[in-house]
């Protein structure tokens, strides 16, 4: 069962005057169009009118207009004097999309949420990602000789590029943007501009991508150092997570 997991410590629970505390969510059960959002909830409780999650592909969600939410039932309500759990089913949701969750109580003057967790459905099967989303990952099955063989989608045609795939990546030495691309039915490319603040060096990046699935397939690099004219084409196979 895949399983994304928010926090679950003291020091992360959302607190309230009315003493309505949350963990974390965690997203469990993902697939294309749908996913679980659970959790626990303690305190004043039966001040509550109902509980629920919320959940927005475009950052934090709340309870607005245009902002998906799903109720929880009232069985819930019914029995919270002997269970603090909360599952809620988030659905109709997009394909290969990220999201961002928040469980909520609906009390008299508002909502009270819990923090927030962000999880990705799965992509469908063999179809090109029509765009990359934010903490999408291109691991390549070798680097260039000029050291590019992971990249990292940081925000919107923003990313990073290191030799390897790692934690983190230090702005200092590599901040990128870029454009991607879907050039046919089974490719696309990624095209960027690397930029090394450290030492003032940028290159040009295309990493052209032959999607065998919608997560892998084989890819062929070509880099540039803008500095000197230097450059390679590299060839394998990646894996998009």
């Amino acid at each position: 069962m895949e399983e994304i997991r928010g926090s679950f410590s003291l020091t992360d629970y959302v607190k309230n005057d009315l003493e309505i505390v949350f963990s974390a969510p965690t997203i469990t059960d993902i697939t294309q169009n749908s996913a679980m959002a659970k959790g626990k909830v303690w305190g004043d409780i039966d001040k509550a009118l109902e509980f629920g999650a919320c959940w927005s592909s475009e950052g934090e969600p709340v309870i607005t207009r245009g902002i998906h939410h799903s109720m929880q039932t009232e069985t819930f309500l019914a029995t919270k004097s002997s269970s603090n759990d909360i599952s809620v089913r988030l659905e109709d949701l997009n394909p290969g999309t990220t999201y961002y969750v928040r469980l909520y109580a609906k009390v008299n003057n508002g909502y009270i949420y819990s923090e927030t967790v962000k999880f990705s459905t799965k992509r469908k099967e063999n179809e090109v990602p029509s765009a990359l989303s934010t903490g999408d990952e291109i691991v390549l099955s070798q680097s260039s000789p000029m050291g590019f063989g992971f990249f990292r989608v940081k925000g919107y045609r923003k990313g990073q590029w290191s030799n390897k795939k790692v934690d983190y990546i230090d702005a200092n030495f590599s901040d990128a943007t870029y454009t991607y691309t879907v050039t046919g039915e089974k490719t696309a490319i990624l095209s960027s501009l690397n930029t090394q603040h450290k030492t003032g060096r940028m290159w040009s990046i295309d990493l052209y991508l032959t999607f065998e699935t919608s997560v892998s397939g084989y890819f062929t690099l070509k880099d540039e150092a803008l500095s000197n004219g230097t450059s390679y084409t590299t060839h394998g196979t990646f894996v998009l997570e």
